[in-house]
């Protein structure tokens, strides 16, 4: 739940209230940034609830999300798409890459987001 619709912690709060998210899908780039995402991932701490991050369109977000996947101390899906696009692989110098498992690694090593 919350793809492109929802942008803010506040957005979500009626939903949560009512016991109604299982799986949280900001849009990390239009949700107020990391920042926002750990607001919300805080007040999901005592449910239930997942956040899997929807995020598609350039390496730039993947790389976002798997960032912030890679800090959770459970293994998520990764959401993105797959349909070609000079775009998103001309805006990375390192795209991800697919393991024979379909697992992205995220590497310490390499220069990262910020």
């Amino acid at each position: 739940m919350g793809d492109l619709g929802l942008t803010t912690v506040r957005e979500y709060q009626p939903w949560l209230d009512a016991g109604v998210v299982d799986i949280a899908q900001p849009d990390i780039t239009m949700f107020g940034g990391v920042s926002e995402v750990m607001k919300l991932q805080n007040t999901l701490a005592d449910t239930d609830s997942r956040i899997i991050p929807h995020g598609y369109n350039t390496d730039i977000t993947i790389a976002v999300n798997a960032h912030f996947l890679a800090a959770q101390t459970i293994c998520e899906p990764l959401e993105y798409s797959t349909s070609p696009s000079e775009l998103r692989r001309q805006l990375a110098l390192n795209p991800h890459q697919l393991d024979d498992d379909g697992m992205i690694a995220v590497r310490s090593e390499l220069p990262g987001l910020g």
